[in-house]
């Protein structure tokens, strides 16, 4: 699982390094603190490119301190940190980054991995959640709550990890495995309108429509004001009338 982790961790720091000596958002002239530190990011990723990883963690430390509000500089001492068994100095900057660019998905992504492989499944999932919540085509979030629910024997995955993987292929337009997650969830805790309302949409996408239909009318039962499984109903009540051949 290591190795999956570094090669994870590595594609990130390259996206990264596109980003250019510029803090997100700012615009105008580089200060000479960011622009060091950047010069010592940029020596760390060769570093760690060749696997020198105590080497780099020695120049990305001075990265930070050069400029405490590069996020690009706490992202590659993460990393560093990580590879040399830091590991609670390498989540503490990752949260420092995300605290200074909340709505970076890979930064998400890479903590939630760091957190699974230190065995921390509910903040892993929590991370997971904030990816799913920030990128419409959440590939890398689906992997890693892959990995997260093999974590678990079959049958004891948790109903919120279960209920993050089927958001994750619902957002990928693979309903029919949205269909079978949400069903699953269901199987795993207690039934929310909003669970019952993502598996109805999702057999509703797949033709599965009494099915769909059944799943709303529980929603409603449970919060009779609950507009999304209403809207729903409607719209399956009248696909059904138009497909219907019996003359009214």
């Amino acid at each position: 699982m290591q190795t999956g982790f570094r090669s994870a961790g590595l594609l990130v720091l390259m996206g990264a390094c596109s980003a250019g000596c510029r803090l997100p958002g700012v615009e105008g002239p580089v200060s000479k603190s960011l622009a060091t530190s950047r010069q010592y990011s940029q020596q760390g990723v060769a570093a760690i490119e060749a696997g020198r990883w105590v080497e780099a963690q020695d120049v990305l430390a001075k990265a930070v301190k050069s400029c405490p509000t590069d996020p690009e500089a706490r992202r590659h001492h993460a990393e560093a940190l990580w590879h040399i068994g830091q590991q609670a100095k390498a989540v503490g900057e990752l949260e420092e980054a995300i605290a200074m660019v909340g709505d970076d998905v890979s930064l998400h992504v890479r903590l939630a991995e760091m957190r699974l492989a230190m065995g921390q499944l509910d903040p892993a999932a929590r991370e997971a959640e904030a990816a799913l919540d920030l990128d419409p085509q959440p590939q890398k979030s689906l992997s890693m709550l892959q990995s997260l629910i093999d974590t678990y024997a079959p049958g004891e995955e948790p109903q919120r990890v279960v209920y993050l993987q089927a958001l994750a292929y619902q957002a990928m337009g693979r309903h029919e495995d949205a269909a079978d997650g949400f069903a699953l969830a269901l199987a795993r805790g207690e039934a929310t309108p909003e669970l019952l309302y993502r598996l109805a949409e999702s057999q509703s996408r797949v033709g599965r429509q009494s099915e769909a239909a059944a799943a709303a009318e529980k929603a409603l039962a449970l919060d009779p004001g609950h507009q999304p499984s209403r809207l729903l109903l409607g719209r399956l009540g009248i696909a059904r009338r138009a497909n219907d051949p019996t003359p009214r």
